[in-house]
């Protein structure tokens, strides 16, 4: 029960050391079961097919486990589980995405996921209950605002569109200018190719490359609008 309650289901937070735990069990665990599955097989069936079919269903558990436990992680720093999009930010996506989930702690006391995991439960302490929400002090508005205040997706999708769209506009400013090039002095006939079709073709492909520039210009605009996104109060 508690294993399902902590590595299967997407609800609540957990600590760093259960992360860590998390990832190190399924590392030991991956590498027993290729182990044998390999050995076995090849000893008495020797069907790298069926290789797949026993590690397939391990494949899936053990994702979605992985899944569970960046989604909790980003729980307990009371951010939305759509965090888990960080990892697609050109360039430093997945160092980020490992470094805040596995190295910063998380929220102190209660915020809007949960409990805080560190804390002891109720009853394992002799200390006296307080009577007071946990964690929650009614003069401080920036700990209610954790507590009633739902994180959203928009900070972490706009990041990922901003960093990604502009690295293509950064990196294909040569084609587009060639595109530029290639479709004006197509249109104005000076470029010369063996036949019509070759001329069509240069213009389609640069019409192409414009098109896909002014797409990633809107993703970008739309990623930056989404940065501004202020969730409401």
């Amino acid at each position: 029960m508690i294993f399902k309650q902590t590595y299967l289901l997407s609800q609540g937070r957990i600590s760093r050391r259960q992360f860590w735990l998390a990832q190190l069990y399924l590392m030991i665990a991956s590498f027993l079961l290729l182990a044998a599955a390999a050995f076995l097989l090849s000893k008495f069936l020797a069907n790298t097919l069926l290789i797949g079919l026993v590690w397939l269903p391990w494949t899936l558990c053990a994702s979605w486990i992985v899944f569970v436990t960046y989604i909790k992680r980003w729980h307990d720093l009371n951010k939305s589980g759509w965090w888990l999009l960080i990892a697609a930010t050109a360039l430093i996506g997945p160092v980020w995405l490992l470094i805040e989930c596995g190295f910063f702690r998380g929220t102190a006391g209660k915020n809007y996921f949960g409990s805080d995991p560190l804390e002891p439960p109720i009853g394992a302490t002799s200390r006296p209950v307080s009577t007071q929400p946990t964690g929650l002090n009614p003069q401080d508005q920036s700990a209610k605002v954790s507590l009633t205040q739902k994180p959203t997706f928009h900070r972490p999708l706009g990041i990922a569109l901003v960093s990604n769209a502009g690295l293509f506009l950064l990196a294909f400013i040569p084609k587009l200018l060639q595109a530029i090039v290639l479709f004006v002095g197509g249109i104005s006939g000076r470029v010369q190719a063996e036949s019509a079709f070759q001329t069509g073709r240069l213009i389609g492909l640069a019409v192409g490359t414009i098109i896909a520039y002014a797409i990633f210009i809107g993703i970008l605009l739309l990623g930056l609008r989404l940065l501004r996104h202020k969730p409401a109060q």
